[in-house]
């Protein structure tokens, strides 16, 4: 029970300290650390995209998902290419009568 009681003592002495001795307010210290927290966070945000390239991040998409030799795809190259066909080709229609 001594302990607890003598950690208030000099929690109450060292903030006394601060705040008397060095002028230091709680908002001071709130301030310093929302500066030093956005400092960090932009430089963590610099260094994430510095590491970050987004071909890689698509390639390994795309192997990872096996995404080239899925049946999905197979089907949407096949309708891709029909259409391509159908809209390209003209198509004649003879017809053959008695002479």
């Amino acid at each position: 029970m001594m302990e607890n009681k003598d950690l208030k003592d000099k929690y109450k002495m060292f903030k006394n300290f601060m705040f008397n001795d060095l002028c230091i307010s709680k908002e001071d210290i709130r301030e310093w650390v929302r500066g030093a927290v956005k400092s960090e966070i932009k430089d963590l945000v610099n260094q994430q995209y510095q590491n970050f390239n987004l071909r890689d991040m698509i390639k390994k998409e795309i192997l990872d998902n096996d995404i080239w030799s899925g049946e999905k795809l197979t089907n949407d190259m096949h309708n891709k290419i029909s259409r391509m066909l159908v809209e390209s080709l003209e198509l004649t229609v003879k017809h053959k009568g008695k002479k």
